[in-house]
């Protein structure tokens, strides 16, 4: 039994086709768990469930941010082994129970900790946090959170370095090695995050394009990555419709099959 961990915020459409996926090319004995991390889409969640796409699901009435929702899915996690997937990906074709005993084998290997599934998003033997096959006792081992003990990423603690930050940290001072492969999809090419204040943003990983979608914008923040400039706009008016920050304008790149 391998449990297949996906953390989701506001993203129906896209967790539909990844459980849609998983249910499709998932060719061993596993179970579906999904964290609903607060947010706006929980009729729509719980209707997958319904439908048999997930096993185990949660709810947690308040978005506490990305590290924090990867850390309760984990403590929701009874296998030894877990495969993690982010919500706006998908498996791109079968995985079967030859395939994980071959990951499973891989990982038996002295200094062997991780299977990344993204064909080396963030380079060859390089942990990624998007899709992945680990030991889970050594996952949950790992520090993934600040001097303060508070976990990064997306959401309220975007000023505190995610999850994939402190474990890359930790594979590269140990000389941990990374296996890779390519099986999945990415669908991420709209992110919605959520500020302490409540207000509620989409952007565009890519070009950078950012939308207020939900406010009152009450406070400033570290993201998104406005100068103080635009964040009195924003504060004042109420909206910002797709503009890139100027903070980013150099950072802005096209993926050209998310926006066909």
């Amino acid at each position: 039994m391998v449990d297949i961990l996906v953390l989701n915020f506001n993203k129906p459409f896209e967790l539909r086709l990844c459980l849609e996926s998983i249910k499709k090319f998932a060719l061993f004995d596993h179970r579906t768990i999904v964290f609903n991390n607060g947010g706006d889409d929980l009729d729509q969640v719980f209707a997958l469930y319904k439908e048999n796409l997930i096993d185990k699901l949660i709810f947690n009435k308040k978005n506490e941010g990305e590290g924090n929702g990867c850390i309760e899915l984990y403590n929701n996690c009874n296998s030894e082994y877990s495969l993690f997937i982010e919500n706006d990906c998908e498996l791109a074709g079968p995985i079967t129970e030859v395939d994980i005993d071959n990951f499973i084998q891989f990982l038996n290997i002295p200094d062997n900790k991780c299977i990344d599934m993204t064909g080396g998003i963030c380079g060859q033997n390089i942990y990624s946090g998007r899709v992945f096959f680990m030991n889970t006792n050594f996952y949950k081992n790992i520090k993934k959170c600040d001097k303060n003990g508070v976990y990064g990423g997306p959401g309220p603690n975007f000023h505190v370095p995610p999850l994939e930050h402190f474990i890359q940290k930790y594979f590269k001072d140990n000389n941990f090695n990374v296996g890779c492969i390519n099986a999945y999809k990415d669908n991420g090419y709209l992110a919605v995050r959520q500020n302490p204040d409540g207000s509620l943003w989409n952007h565009e990983p890519d070009t950078k394009k950012c939308w207020l979608i939900k406010g009152p914008v009450k406070e400033k923040f570290s993201y998104p990555k406005f100068n103080d400039a635009e964040w009195d706009f924003v504060i004042l008016n109420q909206k910002w419709e797709g503009e890139i920050p100027d903070n980013e304008k150099k950072e802005s790149f096209i993926v050209s099959h998310w926006h066909k």
